[in-house]
Formats: structure tokens, C-alpha cells, sequence
């Protein structure tokens, strides 16, 4: 047999090795990395689109993802990857710092107690302590709200008044409240609040304002509570609860929504309708507004420009970290902030607490709010 001849010997092409673990792994980062930085300029086209605003609901997600890629490209010096990978890198941890940052200073100086005649009953109750508990001639300066997203088919509902008479709130904004709960809350030996506007429904979509029974001998009075279907022609008719809150010598205006998620672009447009006729019903009220409930919309969607279109609010979680509420199995410091209370700038928030996993699919939170 002959031999090859030796210029195409030296002329062929080597064989190229297998890929190593390691040139498997770095394949696998830089593609999830790529997803990721994809997903993150989607969701910047929701504004545009309302199909793609459900992407920017995961911007600490793809921080995590994008950080390992972006490294491994600036490693391997691949300036195009790297700065296909920086760009949406940068918009993600930009987005994240943000709930670090307080909107503005904050003041706590004292204020007068507010005149508490209407609203509550004065029956004493316990006090029970909790993370924005504070002690002291100022507490009857601040106001705490809890929001709670109860999930409307909680297998564990005798966990939830529990919980909200020992986190030291003093209203409560319950999303997802169906008959049989609201009825189980409107019993008055099972926890120390009573209801102040109430709209249970056998969906998702069911909500209530309570308050504490003594509030009114803490220098806090709730009144003129009432439910409202946010838009007419809504043909699910989802409700919103109002009332008029008084403390500290001042008067806000509280309404508790559920607006549906954004799943596909015709539930993102009913979502973000819902948010701006709650913006807009406490634009026309004139006072302070507090905007609470599971409004489905992180801090970077659409949503949130929706709202302050039409009255300005802040997140009254912002300058107390990332406050992830849903879904509730996963830690707080890594699911998504969608259980909000959102505040007027004469309002501040000097606490902000993430509570435990009570059954349901989401977490509750609580807001310490003070007057500036």
C-alpha cells in the first residue's frame, strides 16, 4: 500500500479534540447568559409591546445569570460578547441598586396625634409585637400597614389573622379575600380587627380594608370605607376598597387593589387600565394618596409608569432593599416584588418588613409610613 504523499500529510487539517467539561459548562453559561440579556431587553419593549412587559419582572434573575457570562467573556476577551452581555447586564443591576436608593430624605420629626373619633370602635386588644414595632412617645406618629395576599385557597387561613395581630399593623389590606374568610375576619374573637370595607368574591379577585379595634386610641381613625368596581366596563367588575385614614394630625386617602397579571398582552392592558383609574381616583380625592395590594407589576414594568402618570407615588419599599414577595416559596431576597404599598411623597417609610410563608403563594409585607 502506499503512503500518503507528504505534502498532504502536512497540508491536512488535525482533528479537533472533544469538548472538555469545562468548554461544556463555559458553552452553557455563556447561552443561559445570552437568554437572559434577551429576556432583559424584552422587557424594556413592554412599554411598546404589553406582551413583553412580563420579561421585566426578572431583572434580579438575570443579573444572576448575566454576572457568570459576562465574566467568562471579559475573561476569554471577547469584547463583542462582552458587550452584547454589559448592556442588558447594566440596565438588570441598575434596576436592582434602585431599591437600595430612598426616594428622598427622610423626616421623623413629631407631629401632633390626630383627632380619632371616627373610624374605630376604641374595644381594647392586644398589641402584639412585630418587625416595624417601634417603642416610644413617636409611635403614635407612624402608621403601619400590612398587605397580604392570602391566596383564595390557602389550605392553612387560621394562620393569617395570627400573623396580622402580632406584626403590630394597624390596618390590613387582604388581596384574594373569598366569603368564607371574610366571614371568619368579621368575627371578633378571632383576631383584633374589624372590617372597614369589604368586597369578597368566590375568584382571585376579592378584597378588604381592616383595622385594628383600638386604633382610635392610638390616635388612628379610619373612616368612609367602601367598595368600587375600578373600571365600568371591567366585564369581570374586580373591586377596590377605599377609606379615609387620619393620624398624626393628617388625613390620606388608602385604596386596596388586585388588578389581573400580566399574562399575554390583553391582561396587561386590563392590568395597567386598573392601576391608572386607581391613580386617578386618588388624584381627584385630593389628599395623600397609599395605593396597597398585589398589583402584579415589579418595579421596573409599565405598570408602575401607569400609576404615576396619573398620580405621583413611590414604593414604599424603596431605600429598604430588594423585598422579593411572590412566589413565597423561594426566599425573599430572590422572588419578585409584586405586594406593594405605594406612597405619596408626603409620606415616608421608615420601616419595611417581609413576612413568613403563610400558606400562601405569597408573602406579606408591612410598611411603617410616617409624615414628612
Amino acid at each position: 500500500m502506499r503512503s500518503p504523499h507528504p505534502e498532504a500529510t502536512a497540508t491536512a487539517r488535525p482533528r479537533r479534540s472533544p469538548p472538555t467539561p469545562s468548554d461544556r459548562a463555559a458553552a452553557l453559561t455563556t447561552a443561559t447568559a445570552a437568554a437572559a440579556g434577551l429576556a432583559t431587553v424584552a422587557g424594556l419593549g413592554g412599554r411598546w409591546w404589553p406582551g413583553l412587559d412580563l420579561a421585566a419582572h426578572f431583572r434580579l434573575h438575570g443579573l444572576l445569570v448575566l454576572t457568570p457570562g459576562l465574566a467568562l467573556a471579559l475573561a476569554r476577551r471577547r469584547p463583542y460578547l462582552a458587550v452584547a452581555l454589559g448592556v442588558p447586564w447594566l440596565v438588570s443591576a441598575a434596576s436592582v441598586a434602585r431599591c437600595w436608593l430612598p426616594p428622598t430624605a427622610v423626616r421623623t420629626t413629631s407631629q401632633p396625634p390626630a383627632d380619632a373619633d371616627a373610624g374605630a370602635d376604641g374595644d381594647p386588644a392586644a398589641h402584639g409585637a412585630g418587625d416595624a414595632v417601634s417603642d416610644g412617645d413617636a409611635d403614635a406618629d407612624v402608621l403601619r400597614i400590612a398587605t397580604f395576599n392570602v391566596w383564595g385557597v390557602n389550605p392553612t387561613p387560621h394562620r393569617i389573622a395570627p400573623y396580622l395581630d402580632a406584626c403590630g399593623a394597624d390596618i390590613a389590606v387582604v388581596i384574594e379575600l373569598r366569603p368564607p374568610l371574610a366571614a371568619l375576619l368579621a368575627d371578633p374573637t378571632v383576631w383584633s380587627f374589624a372590617p372597614v370595607a369589604t368586597a369578597p368574591r368566590d375568584d382571585f379577585y376579592g378584597v378588604g380594608i381592616y383595622v385594628r379595634r383600638d386604633a382610635a386610641a392610638r390616635g388612628i381613625a379610619v373612616s368612609d370605607g367602601r367598595a368600587e368596581v375600578l373600571l365600568a366596563d371591567d366585564p369581570k367588575q374586580r373591586p377596590s376598597v377605599t377609606a379615609t385614614v387620619a393620624w398624626a394630625g393628617r388625613q390620606a386617602t388608602l385604596i386596596g387593589v388586585h388588578p389581573p397579571p400580566p399574562k399575554g398582552a390583553r391582561m396587561t392592558i386590563e392590568r395597567d387600565r386598573a392601576l391608572r383609574a386607581a391613580g386617578a381616583r386618588l388624584a381627584a380625592d385630593g389628599r395623600p394618596g397609599i395605593l396597597c395590594g398585589d398589583i402584579n407589576a415589579a418595579p421596573w414594568s409599565t405598570a408602575r409608569r401607569a400609576v404615576s402618570r396619573a398620580v405621583p407615588l413611590h414604593d414604599a419599599a424603596q431605600g429598604h432593599g430588594y423585598v422579593g414577595t411572590w412566589p413565597a416559596v423561594l426566599p425573599s431576597w430572590f422572588g419578585i416584588p409584586i405586594d406593594v404599598c405605594l406612597i405619596d411623597p408626603s409620606l415616608a417609610a421608615v420601616a419595611y418588613a417581609v413576612g413568613p410563608r403563610l400558606g400562601s403563594d405569597h408573602r406579606p409585607v408591612v410598611a411603617t409610613l410616617v409624615w414628612r
